[in-house]
Order: C-alpha cells, then structure tokens, then sequence
C-alpha cells in the first residue's frame, strides 16, 4: 500500500471475494490493521472462512481506508488470478527497472478524489541515495532505484513538524539518519495582474463620416483603460479561493458596466485542443484555471462544498424524472455536509444555480438530398452539445419506421463554428425502394429519410435580466437507510417556459441495494426552435408552434439488489 495522506488514515480494511460474486456481497476472507503500512507487504495465508483456494481459481478485492474523521475511503480493488505454485517455491515480486514505489507513484486508485484534506502537499526530494537501500520516513518504507533519486509527498495539515529520516542499506543497517523540520502554515497568496490605461485626442478634418461612430474621433479627449487580474489563495488551510477579472480594453466609464455578462465574442478561448490542432510557433503551453465566457469568474472551496460564478454544470442528476443538465454560466451554489451516513452518503445535499440563458436549443430536420454535405440553421455550436441522428419515415403518415444515431468521428464530421455537417457516406432522400408497382405516390416512391441535428447554439445578446434560468435541488438522509429529497427548475426564455417540480423517497437497505421512488410533474412551452429544410440546408422553414404549451406528470420506482 501506499498514499500521500497516510497520516490521516487510522484504520485499513482488506475484504477478498471470489470472482464470480460480481455484486461484492459475500467476502471470503478480511484482513484488517492499524495506519498505512507504506513499503511493508501484507501478507494473507489464503485462510478462507469457508472452503479452500483453488488454483485456477480467480479471487476479487476491496481496500477501504478510515481517516481520522471516521469516513470511509473506497480504494479501486482488482482480480487476482490464482496460480499453480511454482516447483522452486514462491517466486519473489520482480521489477526490472524501477521499484515498486516508482511503478505506483503516479497512479491513483482511489473511487473519489473528493476527499476533505487540510493543509498543505510537502514533497521530499532526495538524491545521491545507494542503488537498492531504503528511506525511511518514519515508518514508511521506500525503496531506491537505480537512478538513486527518490521524490516523496505528504500531505500535513497545519502545524510544525519534524520528521524522521533515515537510510538503511540492502542488509537492513543504519547508513544514515536525522530529522527533518516542516513547517505547515496551510495559507498561501498568489496573485498577478495588470492595468492598461490609454489617453488621446484627434483634430481631424474633412470627410469624417466613415469616423463618426467612433468616440475616439469626435475631438474629444478619450481614456480607454483595461484591468486584469488572476488570483489563488487558501485561507486556514480549509478554503480555497480563485478568481479572475478581464474587463477588456473599452472606455474607463464602461469597462465596469457589464461585468456580470457573458461575453459571446471570445471565439478562441472556446477552441479545445483535443478536437484541433493549433501550432503557435513556440513550445509555450497554456493552461486556464479558471472557466468562464464572461469578464468575472470567482470560486470558493471547503470542505466538499462549492460556491462560484462562472461556467458550470447543473449536475442535478440524483434521479431519474426530474433531472436537470445543462452547461451555463452565471451563479450556483453546491454545499455537501461533511456528515455520512453508515452507508457512506452524504447527510445531507444542496444545490442551487440562477443564469441568464445565454444559449439557446435548436432542431433542424434535414430532408435527405442525395450528398454528404448539410447547414445547421445556426452557426456558434456549444462545443459537444450536437447529437445527430437519421429517421426513416412513413412518407404518408410521418410515422417514425426506424432511427439511427450517428457517431461524431465516424458517420460525420461537425464544424461547430460554421454549423457545417459533413456526412462520411452520402444521404438518401427515400428508403424502401423495392415496391413494385407502376403506380406511385410521388416521383420517388419510397420512406422519407431525415437528418435530426438537436444541438444549443450561442446567441448574440442577451435578454436584459428579466428571462432567467434557475433551480434548486435538495437531499437529506433520515437515518442511515431513508432519504427525501425535492427539486424544482424554472426556466424562461423569450416567452417561453420550462418547469419541473418533483420530490422522491429512497430507501437503501446495504451499499448496493436501495428502491426509489419518485414523483415528477413538467410543464413546458415551446423553447426548442424547430427548423426544417428540403434542400440541404440552404433554405429553412420555420416549424415552430408558439405558446403551444404542455403539461404532464410522471411516477415510477426503481431499484437494485
């Protein structure tokens, strides 16, 4: 074993289950011990509660943690095979080149990084070490390799330390020991920034039409300035603050007025390096902390709550008939109580957000045309957001016959800046031409075959604060094994309405066996602008039905054992 927080582990327990139990109910032997035995194997004589090892046999394994909290941390378990012992005997761990604290180093096996650590991350550097001895840290054990280096993290809340080191040869002797002073404030402040500021007055003269909308030009003195700032710091080595401020160059009498907006103009700050492949002549590398499309971004953790204005996801995703997910920008507010239940949920949840919409969702059908090559009705795509499919319908009744959802990469390629579909194999306008009859309905008899493209695209302005986008989501656990919880959303939209209000019960009898209930009621009016074209995307109509509005209500129960 191995972790970079061990001095917040109190306890471990090591469960082994046989391969088949997929579900992990019935485990066929336990290990349990005290603190993190980093570099000392653990050593299990393959007793089983019942019955006996098999070789050929595959057996299964959990790891889970206790902190000094009394939390429960999940390790990722794995598959062991089980093999015939060698004639020689046990053969011993191999490892070529590196040790096994080197192949381990960089990996992470923990099911959930949301952990609540204080303080801060202390790294050991060591160098000039004998090939094959140990560090010790403590109780730790870390072997060296041959490169003789060894680099070691800790994670230690706030306070003084003195650590100690020690080294011991192949033979276990003492080569070398002492102690090691830290220091752990648990507050640290970075920030940067700049101030810009640009002052002129121009006399000009003759025709100076094509200038009159410019204030710069109206003989006027002028100041244009620009303010700029990025900052992180950790407060009480509990709260993490980050924020950043780009008024862009404007007026100083303006720079200020719309810093809570959305700015829809930065077109390359939303290029993804994963879909592109930019070349800037150098070997600089860019990296954004912080993600927002607007001037202001600001964010504060603790514990495993969050609050923050800026680009987020609603993440109301707890059930099934009122869940919410949506990528937008303005406030939200996620607080999880430190408090766990004994099946290790959270005591209790909640979820706030409040947005002006900013993008919009869009439909367009696509009557097949015979070639690869269609238009979206919008341009400036939500990067992801489009999901493409081709319906094949009864030319007469409009009754769907089949559908077929297509694979970005694969059936087609998307230019989200130009709403520019390319198709990998060209588009039929008609199926199911195999009616012999002299007779038709139509020139080309035949299923109509369409192209479904539902995506959100980024509009030019904004609403001026009277349509907003807004939800709250609520849970709380009655108990170690009942839970309620309710959500409501509201969202508005140039006349048009979307609400959900739905509460559900949960009732969790062990880790993987639970039954929810839930009750959900939608209302909704027409927020989906609806195009169809028969030419591929050059002409559109528009199908929409405004102030058609729909209700409905939803139940249902679901469960797993």
């Amino acid at each position: 074993m191995d972790t970079n927080f061990p001095d917040q582990i109190t306890s471990w327990t090591l469960q082994f289950f046989e391969g088949r139990d997929g579900l992990r109910k019935q485990p066929v032997a336990e290990l349990t011990g005290e603190g993190m035995p980093i570099g000392t194997p653990v050593i299990w004589q393959g007793n089983l509660q019942e019955g006996q090892l098999k070789p050929g046999s595959t057996l299964a394994y959990s790891l889970t943690l206790l902190d000094v909290a009394g939390d429960e941390i999940a390790v990722r378990g794995g598959i062991i095979d089980l093999q015939p012992p060698a004639e020689n005997g046990p053969e011993a761990f191999a490892f070529d080149d590196l040790t096994w604290f080197e192949e381990v180093a960089s990996e992470n096996h923990l099911v959930s990084s949301d952990l609540n650590l204080t303080g801060d991350l202390v790294t050991l550097h060591a160098t000039s070490l004998p090939v094959g001895a140990t560090l010790m840290l403590g109780d730790a054990r870390y072997p060296v390799g041959k490169t003789g280096r060894l680099m070691v993290s800790r994670q230690l809340p706030p306070g003084d330390y003195s650590l100690p080191v020690s080294v011991l040869d192949a033979a276990g002797a003492v080569l070398g020991r002492g102690e090691l002073p830290v220091t752990v404030e648990g507050d640290y402040f970075f920030m940067v920034g700049l101030a810009d500021f640009t002052t002129g007055q121009h006399d000009v003269s003759g025709n100076i039409e094509l200038l009159s909308q410019d204030a710069h030009y109206d003989g006027d003195l002028y100041v244009d300035g620009r303010l700029a700032f990025y900052l992180k710091g950790q407060i009480q080595g509990k709260y993490l603050l980050s924020a950043q401020l780009d008024t862009g160059e404007d007026d100083v009498d303006t720079i200020f007025s719309d810093i809570d907006r959305n700015d829809p103009r930065r077109l390359f700050k939303r290029i993804d390096p994963d879909r592109l492949y930019p070349v800037y002549g150098d070997d600089s590398r860019v990296t954004r902390d912080v993600d927002t499309q607007g001037k202001f971004y600001v964010r504060l953790d603790w514990d495993r709550s969050k609050v923050l204005w800026g680009n987020y996801n609603t993440g109301m995703s707890g059930t099934e008939l009122s869940a919410y997910n949506r990528s937008l920008y303005g406030f939200k507010l996620d607080y999880r109580s430190s408090d766990k239940t004994q099946l290790n949920e959270d005591q209790h949840t909640f979820k706030t957000f409040v947005s002006e919409p900013n993008t919009k969702a869009a439909r367009d059908e696509l009557i097949g045309t015979g070639g690869s090559l269609y238009y979206l009705s919008h341009s400036d795509l939500v990067l992801g957001s489009a999901k493409l499919m081709v319906e094949v319908r009864d030319r007469m009744s409009q009754r769907v016959r089949e559908q077929i959802e297509l694979i970005e990469g694969q059936d087609y390629e998307i230019d989200p800046f130009q709403g520019r579909v390319m198709l990998s194999r060209p588009l039929q306008s008609t199926a199911n031409m195999s009616v012999l009859s002299i007779i038709r309905q139509a020139p080309l008899d035949g299923d109509e075959v369409v192209l479904i493209a539902d995506y959100e695209y980024i509009t030019t302005g904004f609403s001026g604060g009277e349509d907003v986008t807004a939800g709250v989501r609520g849970k709380t656990w009655l108990g170690d094994h009942i839970a309620v919880g309710g959500t409501y959303v509201s969202e508005a939209d140039d006349g048009a309405e979307f609400e959900i209000k739905g509460v559900d019960l949960t009732y969790k009898a062990t880790e993987r066996s639970y039954l929810v209930i839930e009750q959900s009621e939608t209302r909704a009016g027409q927020n989906v602008a609806l195009n169809q074209s028969s030419d591929g995307g050059l002409g559109y109509q528009t199908m929409s039905l405004p102030g058609a509005t729909m209700s409905g209500q939803s139940a249902q129960r679901h469960g797993s054992n």
